[in-house]
């Protein structure tokens, strides 16, 4: 059971580490909360908080719970302030709020420009969350593809978005390198019938390795070997139609 008032209590708190912590616990939990409007409130709040380490979790916790804020209008207003924080850790993580909010932002193309703003930023994880993001906004598009030349099309910028994102990032995890792989291996079984089994067992490789020292290893394992064992129906995509393959990304 989520205690709200415990989290309200926390989110009002002079210390900065309690309203990190009520943060945290709307992040995880806020389709748990019973009065979202409460919730969203001090979530809004706290995206214009004077200390940094606040706002980067609240961008975080915008990212997670955007889906299920009341006011979607102000949510995406305050992410897109927060791509301009001064603070590189929250442009950082409002970066990646983008990536996972997208399909709910009111204004998809600024936040499309902002994203492509970031990828020029002075950081370099900046860069890289920016990039990220936008492979997973061409994933999205191509889910909303109509056509397979467009699917194709959204899936290989995901692929060169991916592929610029794990080549930028310096932090332990980089989730693009499993992602760069992945996608790789499903643009090959789609697009490369003849000669996937071989290009896609060297992707399978790369991504288990991308693996090592992520918190999502198990979830992220069975996701390969669900992949390796599409090679097994390579011979019968021939005639797999743009719903199909919607499914399958």
């Amino acid at each position: 059971m989520v205690d709200q008032e415990k989290i309200h209590n926390q989110c009002l708190s002079k210390d900065p580490k309690e309203r990190i912590h009520a943060l945290e616990q709307l992040e995880n939990f806020f389709s748990l909360i019973p009065d979202k409007q409460q919730a969203w409130d001090d979530l809004h709040r706290l995206t214009s908080d004077e200390d940094s380490d606040v706002r980067f979790s609240a961008a975080k916790a915008l990212g997670s719970a955007f889906s299920q804020v009341p006011d979607k209008q102000q949510a995406w207003e305050d992410l897109h302030r927060l791509t301009s924080d001064e603070d590189t850790l929250v442009r950082r993580w409002a970066a990646e709020a983008l990536g996972s909010a997208f399909s709910h932002v009111p204004d998809k193309q600024q936040a499309w420009d902002d994203l492509h703003r970031l990828t020029s930023d002075e950081d370099s994880d900046v860069r890289s969350y920016s990039n990220y993001s936008l492979a997973r906004v061409s994933i999205f598009m191509a889910s909303q593809a109509e056509t397979d030349e467009d699917y194709k099309k959204e899936l290989e910028k995901a692929i060169e978005f991916f592929e610029i994102a794990a080549k930028e990032a310096y932090y332990f995890y980089n989730p693009a390198q499993f992602c760069l792989p992945f996608y790789r291996s499903f643009h090959t079984i789609i697009f490369k019938k003849q000669e996937a089994r071989e290009e896609v067992n060297r992707y399978l490789e790369e991504a288990k390795s991308a693996i090592k020292g992520s918190e999502s290893k198990k979830l992220l394992f069975e996701a390969v070997q669900n992949l390796a064992e599409a090679l097994k129906e390579v011979h019968n995509l021939e005639n797999l139609d743009l719903e199909a393959k919607k499914r399958r990304a």
